[in-house]
């Protein structure tokens, strides 16, 4: 996954470019950052540790994958779920998170254009499908 480093406060006007090398699985409880680990060339030595910036991420042949509500995936096992509603039957569906934003997330899997996906309530639907 290539991107570039937009922008940071201590160098506003520079561009640097690399690529993302690990994305943490978890948001940091004090900061609210999900932290990545990126590759790139630091001439001058001017990116220090720990230093924050903005990027812009290039995802190349991104592709046609259905989007859904963030609030619908549900996280077990290493893997992802939807839950979804057809002809009166709830069923847990996995899926692959092919892209995230902040209002959608991109999935590919057992879900199709039309399928009835649960949003509100969807972990709790989870926990009582899979007892």
């Amino acid at each position: 996954m290539y991107f570039i480093l937009h922008q940071t406060l201590a160098y506003p006007d520079k561009i640097f470019e690399g690529k993302i090398a690990n994305v943490s699985s978890v948001i940091d409880v004090q900061s609210k950052v999900l932290k990545i680990r990126v590759e790139l060339l630091n001439e001058g030595g001017l990116l220090k540790p720990d230093m924050f910036a903005t990027i812009r991420v290039h995802l190349p042949n991104g592709g046609t994958h259905l989007a859904v509500s963030p609030k619908s995936i549900v996280f077990d096992h290493d893997a992802y779920y939807v839950v979804t509603f057809s002809k009166g039957d709830y069923k847990i569906v996995p899926v692959i998170i092919m892209k995230n934003t902040s209002t959608k997330v991109f999935v590919e899997g057992g879900v199709k254009p039309g399928d009835i996906i649960v949003t509100e309530g969807s972990l709790l639907m989870f926990n009582e499908l899979s007892d």
